[in-house]
């Protein structure tokens, strides 16, 4: 449970300085896929998709078959705008499953913390305050970590414990910091705190994409091609002209009911979520991982293209990667 509680908050960051002014929205059925190389043979695979515009649904995929562990989720927000700030307040399902260990963790009520940013405008420095609570349940382990995100002051903390679910006013461990910073825990058994994680020296890791040829009209870094050549120009009338054909083009799909099915998750009525293919169709634990295009061969190709352009793409970019904390 506690590497599980660290790779958690490794997602809950302090990126003001990389603060998207104007992120994407995402189009129905866009697909995203990357890796990283790992060395020694071991890649952990990623791939997601936009399985509802309305309301936003993103569905996603983490394997990583040489430690014998996947995550997958669905994410959805809803984003409102103050004066001088804005507050994202999230929704969805995260599920973590270590088969070596035969353990499985769910995050509820949600997959990710509320996000809240103060000084959007105008007051100095942006500042992101991530706040809310979230339970991570493991019934094979009758284990359960509670989260909870607040503000201090100017300083966004972090505090929790972990409990047995037979005994759950008995902390087993308890946790305490500052998100996207330093977090340190203290179990029952020691006096001493310790370090569990901190965020803020977590290294960067290189994200590994597919060539250009293998991406198809519905992967985002077809999509978005030509809106990101003009950001990179600075032509910032040219990257709002071609968003707009990108947005057009979807309000066409959507008004001729030619929006795509899902290609790698599927509508399971039981659990109401997105599955990832394998688990609906009762298929193998792993799919094959990215780099080998394999993934792709039990679902169809795209019959409606999106707008595109032969321009080259990058085969690799450096990006923070939530997780980078191996999850044993």
């Amino acid at each position: 449970m506690l590497n599980v509680v660290r790779w958690f908050l490794s997602q809950v960051r302090q990126e003001v300085d990389q603060f998207e002014k104007k992120p994407y929205n995402p189009v129905h059925g866009e697909v995203h896929k990357c890796w990283i190389d790992e060395g020694n043979g071991e890649i952990t695979s990623f791939i997601s998709e936009q399985v509802s515009h309305h309301p936003p649904i993103t569905a996603v995929y983490i394997n990583n078959t040489k430690h014998n562990y996947n995550i997958f989720g669905n994410y959805t927000f809803n984003v409102k705008f103050g004066m001088n700030s804005l507050t994202i307040k999230t929704d969805g399902h995260m599920e973590v499953n270590l088969f070596n260990r035969k353990e499985k963790y769910i995050c509820s009520p949600k997959a990710l913390p509320d996000m809240n940013v103060w000084k959007l405008i105008w007051g100095g420095k942006k500042q992101i305050i991530w706040s809310g609570e979230i339970s991570i349940v493991c019934e094979e382990t009758q284990l359960q970590a509670n989260l909870k995100f607040d503000q201090r002051g100017s300083t966004n903390i972090f505090e929790g414990t972990i409990v047995n679910t037979t005994k759950p006013k008995v902390p087993l461990c308890k946790f305490e910091g500052e998100c996207g910073k330093e977090t340190f825990f203290k179990s029952k058994e020691k006096a001493e705190k310790e370090l569990l994680i901190d965020v803020s020296k977590q290294e960067q890791v290189e994200l590994k994409y597919p060539p250009r040829e293998e991406h198809d009209s519905l992967s985002s870094m077809i999509i978005w091609e030509q809106v990101n050549l003009a950001i990179v120009e600075d032509d910032m009338y040219r990257a709002d002209a071609e968003k707009r054909k990108v947005e057009d083009h979807q309000r066409h799909l959507r008004r001729n009911n030619l929006l795509p099915d899902p290609r790698f998750f599927k509508y399971d009525d039981a659990s109401k979520l997105y599955l990832p293919i394998y688990k609906v169709d009762g298929q193998a634990a792993h799919p094959p991982t990215l780099p080998q295009s394999q993934f792709e061969l039990k679902v169809a190709k795209p019959e409606t293209p999106a707008p595109s352009s032969s321009s080259p793409t990058p085969e690799s970019s450096t990006s923070p990667q939530p997780g980078t904390e191996q999850v044993q």
